[in-house]
Order: structure tokens, then sequence, then C-alpha cells
């Protein structure tokens, strides 16, 4: 990119091969209890990107090609706050999600740096959200909404001001019932 005026297409670089779940871990340090933890907990979240390069041949192929392996690790834990500043952690789910591409041409550095910093977790998102459901639901214990980081910030953008649009969106409308 030399101008920074064009995005960046990754798809002229590279194309997505397979994404595998390469390794995760659950920890529970105390029993959950919603009467005792509702309003005083708290999630951290962190990710994390590293990359590897490869050369390798396809089955019932000749020729090598360039691939690029990208471990995506997610993290979120949820902490409970006691009195003061003490904090407990109550869970944490982690999990590195495997990302093989092809290499199709090679990007400049700085192309390559927003390739692995913004798309690849972006790649991997799905299949974090996904991982973080199915476990903490297994556990018996509420999931969260989870927060997208973006550009590689560990930081979440905070709501300022909320304001109404108006009338311009009238959907179907319906009440809030506990979960059965």
């Amino acid at each position: 990119m030399d101008s920074g005026d064009t995005p960046f297409d990754p798809s002229g670089y590279f194309r997505l091969e397979n994404v595998a779940l390469w390794e995760c871990s659950f920890q529970r340090d105390i029993e959950y209890q919603l009467a005792l933890h509702r309003g005083r907990t708290e999630m951290q979240s962190r990710q994390s990107v590293r990359a590897e390069a490869f050369s390798a041949v396809y089955e019932r192929d000749t020729g090598e090609v360039g691939l690029l392996r990208v471990l995506v690790t997610f993290g979120v834990r949820m902490m409970v706050r006691h009195e003061g500043d003490a904090k407990q952690l109550l869970h944490a789910v982690e999990a590195t999600f495997a990302l093989d591409y092809a290499v199709l041409a090679a990007p400049d550095q700085v192309e390559l740096v927003r390739f692995l910093t913004v798309y690849c977790p972006d790649q991997a998102w799905p299949f974090w959200r996904q991982h973080v459901y199915d476990t903490l639901r297994r556990a018996s214990l509420p999931v969260p909404t989870l927060p997208r980081m973006r550009n590689g910030s560990r930081r979440t953008r905070r709501i300022a001001r909320i304001r109404p649009f108006g009338d311009s969106f009238a959907g179907p409308s319906s009440s809030y019932a506990p979960p059965h």
C-alpha cells in the first residue's frame, strides 16, 4: 500500500485453507452463585497473534507452495470484586486457533502487519465466540457478550452517549422472559 488510499485486499496475497482449534483451556476457581456474584463480576479479555511461514506440498500435487500459519489466541476471564480493590477469578476460557493460508504473493510489511493484526483475528472470531458459548454452557455458567477487539488493541470502546433514532426503525417487539 503506497499511499494509504487503497484499502488492503488480502485475497490477492493469501487464500484461507483451513481453520483449526490448536489448543484450549478452561479454568474454574470458585463456584458461580447468581445471588452472590450478580453485579459484582467483571470481564477481562485478551488477544494475541503469531505467525510462522512454511513451504508445503499438497496431496496429488507436485509443486511446493508457501503456507502461512497464523496462531490467534483469545482469552476471557470473569473476575468477582470483593471489598476494596480485591478481585478473585471465577472462571477463564482461552483458545488458540490455527489459520492456514496459501501464500499467493508477498505483501509489503505494512500490509502484512495489517493482515496479521486485523484480518486474521476477524477470521478466527466466529470460532472463538462459538467455543466460549459451548464451553460455558456445558459448564452451566452464564455466557457473556464478548467484546470485539480491533487493531490489536486490548481496550474496547465504551459508549459515551445513546440517543434514539426516532421513527426510523419499528420492528417487532417482545418482552423479556427468563431463560427456561
